[in-house]
């Protein structure tokens, strides 16, 4: 099949396929108001309004994305999450191109979309505006293009390939990690041969010399993103054993996940199975491995991996089940993952308020919980983080209101973490308050105002520490908050006076990247 064959497809299986891409879509966008803005959504908006080349945190491609979507469609909730319900139909779509390429039938793309829509993971992941969105776009149009690459090298095939690693390592370094499932996957099989041709280094050649600008913006900022890595891992990230791992795979994948990706694996391995895809089993394989032995990793990393060999196993399941006297079998198939899908939709997208989704994961016996090192509230992290901002930033715009008019010119807002402050100043703009500044990642950065400052505004804290900074210390409000992490929960709005340090000084030793 010549490369201009290669993605014909009929219109009746364009609108099968985009049927379920279309059922995607709808259900991010019929819930994208559920709750409120998610502590990284306010962060990527400020983000947006200060661009560069890169940010402590994150490549800049996610930013320049959204500093569009602003600018068409403006800053609701619906209007940012438009973007990332888009890109989960998009990854559903070619998850169903990957199948029909592998041979399988139409209730085999069916199971394969299906299993990935009612699955925890990609849920959550569509619900927000994040990098992680286009990432598992990404990760599956290269899949796709790695399977294609296996059935037929193509220079042109490798440049496209290359072009797209590039574009996705601009929107998030852990793409590099496909790297070493692809590499792994051709050096273990027969296709090692393709290292033999020229496509594939000049590939990689091209993924790193539009992955540049990123790397100058770290070598320009003491590789700031680096320093970012090494504090998470040690002070944030949990620890994860081998069988931790495997088991939250289960639960936050969803069984059907987990399971027919394990038989896509073992299809590659039997005499009679498709032995020519056996380059995705190891690429599954090594990327799985790499991850486990990083012991700090978090389960939804895996999460974009399981998408070919997902669909390999789909149609070892469509072929085992491709007889008129099964097809009940299938359709059972499909209700039971329908049925499981209905059943976990909460917990990746606010479907239920608050306090049903408490007692609902009670039911199951779902405590909430979270992969970072913190202290758990009512609700799992992911929903926390979407509560309290709004009334954060009322109750610092009301701090700021009662200060004399003298003080309101020369004081500042400084908030502990990119959330606070990224919600202070989205939320704050029709309070015409001062300056929000931050040590926290990527505000470190953006620095110290340049006028001569007197009066702080500081959220959270403590008097004992605050002491250490000022000379004047006065607790004026406690912020409420019955849903939100608790260390985001009574925090403390003080007045604080008399800088006891240089500012540009104690910038340096503030600095908290992680």
């Amino acid at each position: 099949m010549n490369d201009q064959g290669r993605f014909f497809v009929e219109r009746k299986e364009w609108i099968f396929l985009g049927a379920f891409a279309l059922l995607k879509i709808l259900l991010h966008l019929f819930t994208s108001s559920g709750y409120g803005y998610f502590r990284d959504e306010l962060y990527y908006i400020v983000c947006t309004e200060n661009p560069a080349f890169g940010y402590v945190d994150h490549p800049p491609f996610s930013i320049w994305l959204l500093s569009l979507v602003r600018l068409v469609l403006g800053d609701s909730l619906l209007a940012i999450r438009s973007l990332p319900a888009v890109l989960g139909g998009l990854t559903v779509f070619v998850l169903g191109l990957m199948v029909r390429e592998f041979g399988g039938n139409r209730f085999a793309q069916a199971m394969a979309m299906l299993t990935w829509i009612a699955s925890p993971i990609p849920l959550a992941i569509n619900h927000i505006y994040s990098m992680n969105s286009l990432d598992f776009f990404i990760w599956a149009t290269l899949a796709l293009i790695f399977l294609l690459l296996l059935k037929q090298p193509s220079f042109r095939l490798w440049m496209v390939f290359g072009v797209l690693l590039g574009i996705g390592l601009m929107n998030k370094v852990s793409l590099f990690w496909l790297g070493i499932g692809v590499v792994a996957g051709l050096l273990l099989t027969r296709q090692r041969r393709q290292f033999l041709t020229p496509a594939p280094w000049i590939a990689a050649g091209i993924a790193l010399l539009l992955f540049l600008p990123y790397l100058l913006w770290n070598m320009n900022h003491d590789w700031a993103t680096l320093e970012f890595m090494r504090n998470a891992r040690a002070s944030k990230m949990q620890s994860v054993a081998p069988l931790q791992f495997f088991l939250r795979q289960l639960m936050m994948m969803q069984p059907y996940v987990v399971i027919i990706s394990l038989l896509g694996i073992v299809y590659t391995f039997l005499p009679k199975g498709m032995k020519d895809y056996r380059p995705l089993a190891w690429y599954f394989i090594a990327i799985m491995i790499y991850l486990i032995s990083q012991k700090q990793t978090k389960v939804y990393y895996l999460a974009p991996v399981y998408l070919p060999v997902l669909a390999l196993g789909s149609v070892w399941v469509g072929e085992m089940l491709n007889k008129a006297s099964l097809r009940w079998v299938q359709i059972v198939v499909l209700l039971l993952i329908l049925s499981q899908g209905i059943i976990a939709a909460p917990f990746g997208i606010p479907v239920l308020p608050p306090e049903k989704h408490i007692s609902y994961a009670k039911k199951f016996g779902v405590s909430p919980g979270s992969e970072e090192k913190k202290q758990t509230a009512k609700l799992p992290q992911y929903y926390a983080d979407m509560f309290g901002w709004q009334n954060l930033a009322e109750t610092v715009a009301r701090v700021y209101n009662i200060l004399p008019d003298e003080d309101k010119k020369q004081s500042l807002i400084y908030a502990g973490n990119y959330g606070e402050a990224s919600a202070i100043k989205f939320f704050g703009n029709k309070y015409n308050l001062p300056v929000v500044m931050s040590s926290h990642n990527n505000y470190w950065i953006w620095g110290i105002p340049d006028y001569e400052v007197t009066t702080y505004i500081v959220v959270g804290g403590g008097p004992v520490s605050l002491r250490q900074i000022f000379n004047e210390v006065t607790l004026i409000e406690l912020t409420q908050c019955k849903y939100c992490m608790p260390y985001e929960a009574n925090l403390g709005i003080y007045v604080c006076r008399g800088l006891k340090s240089e500012l540009d000084k104690l910038w340096e030793d503030l600095k908290n990247f992680q």
